[in-house]
């Protein structure tokens, strides 16, 4: 025990005890590398559109906001594991 027997003693009368759980840091890894993959692999797909042309502006458009997607998915699951 850190206080020891009794965490009361160190706390002032006026104060109350808060306990926050969340969870351990590495369950972000699931999501967080699952949206890098895609970032990788929508990145390669943009090069490989990127070298057909400009015919192919829209499905450019397309990739990049699925990547805006994959950014979003990230930090949503971080904030929601901060908080």
């Amino acid at each position: 025990m850190i206080f020891g027997p009794r965490p009361e003693s160190h706390i002032l009368p006026t104060e109350r005890r808060v306990v926050r759980l969340r969870p351990h840091w590495a369950s972000l890894w699931r999501p967080v590398g699952q949206g890098l993959l895609a970032l990788v692999v929508l990145w390669g797909i943009n090069w490989l559109l990127g070298l057909i042309g400009s015919a192919v502006a829209t499905l450019m458009m397309i990739v990049w906001l699925f990547k805006f997607g994959a950014i979003l998915c990230m930090t949503y699951h971080i904030v929601f594991w901060w908080e």
